[in-house]
């Protein structure tokens, strides 16, 4: 397939004279833009997707600091990040990675550097953002995906975890197992994937005739292990405690190991699974999430969007599994 000089400067974003030069091996063009050139016509006339020949995808990682990682564990976010670049790789695409901060300087240099020619495609990591977070993002004129969080804006395509369902397996789960006073351990932080957490179990709770009790726990694994070593000796938690997520997990477990309980007096079960490292010998009972594959949607939904002129805009749903354990299981 010979494509025209007059296609490949529109695609890669330079001048049709510079395709010119390259092609004839004259100077006044740069070796890496002669290279991208020469790149994306072996990768036309080969039949290969020159999507991404001297492309770059951005990966806008925001943050509010929140310390959210148990020590010693590995960034939840490394393995996800591994798996952008690995699927941006099969188009031959560059994965850039921006981890940004919350201050009007950091957001304003993530937004320009978007700007740039070679950047084709968006993925914003929106974890820790709110509402009012993105609105600086909205001026991103890319092909942009929304990876963690849900805006409620129908202009953006979202990939984002089924949180009610998450929450509905452990409270049925819990229910089977005889357990109906149940009590939900948060963190002391507003994060997207925790409020629609919380909003369910309070729905669920209504739902079965009950008071929904909340125990915000702490904004890191350190205040959850005191919050949690103080509720224990108090002798505030009852039957069965829902746990909102890993970090929260790790703690209580490790409050259990340090002071010496073998047998659980009342039911666990997390959001998000642990190493066994972290689960003291102990089979926890949780909900898996698949946040790898989550990865390799969001790279199809925006290469969609990358080859389509105005395409449609999606919310996608990571489904949850409930894996039993030893933590959950009727102790009556």
């Amino acid at each position: 397939m010979k494509i025209k000089a007059v296609e490949i400067a529109k695609a890669l974003g330079v001048s049709k004279a510079t395709v010119s030069l390259a092609l004839n091996d004259k100077p006044g063009v740069s070796a890496e833009t002669k290279k991208r050139i020469l790149d994306y016509i072996h990768q036309v006339e080969s039949g290969i997707d020159p999507l991404g020949a001297g492309s770059t995808i951005r990966i806008i990682l925001f943050s509010h600091n929140y310390a959210l990682h148990p020590k010693g564990t590995e960034d939840i976010f490394t393995p996800v990040i591994r798996m952008f670049a690995e699927e941006a790789k099969k188009d031959g695409l560059t994965l850039t990675l921006d981890d940004t901060g919350n201050t009007t300087a950091d957001i304003q240099r993530s937004i320009k550097a978007c700007e740039s020619d070679d950047v084709k495609g968006v993925i914003l990591f929106a974890t820790f953002m709110t509402k009012d977070d993105f609105e600086p993002f909205k001026a991103i004129k890319k092909p942009m995906v929304i990876y963690d969080n849900d805006f409620e804006d129908p202009d953006y395509t979202y990939v984002k975890i089924d949180n009610g369902a998450a929450v509905r397996l452990l409270v049925d789960h819990f229910h089977e197992q005889g357990y109906d006073d149940i009590q939900y351990w948060a963190n002391d932080y507003p994060l997207f994937n925790f409020t629609e957490r919380r909003a369910m179990f309070r729905m669920m709770s209504a739902w079965n005739g009950k008071d929904p009790e909340i125990i915000m726990g702490g904004a890191d694994e350190e205040g959850h292990y005191t919050k949690f070593m103080e509720a224990y000796k108090q002798g505030t938690i009852r039957q069965a405690l829902l746990v909102e997520n890993y970090q929260a997990s790790a703690a209580i477990l490790r409050a259990f190991h340090d002071m010496g309980i073998g047998k659980l007096p009342f039911a666990i079960a997390a959001i998000d699974e642990l190493t066994p490292y972290y689960m003291y010998g102990r089979k926890l009972t949780y909900v898996r999430i698949s946040h790898d594959e989550r990865a390799c949607l969001a790279m199809d939904l925006l290469r969609r969007q990358m080859r389509t002129t105005n395409p449609d805009r999606f919310k996608l749903l990571s489904n949850c599994h409930l894996v039993v354990g030893d933590t959950s299981l009727s102790v009556k």
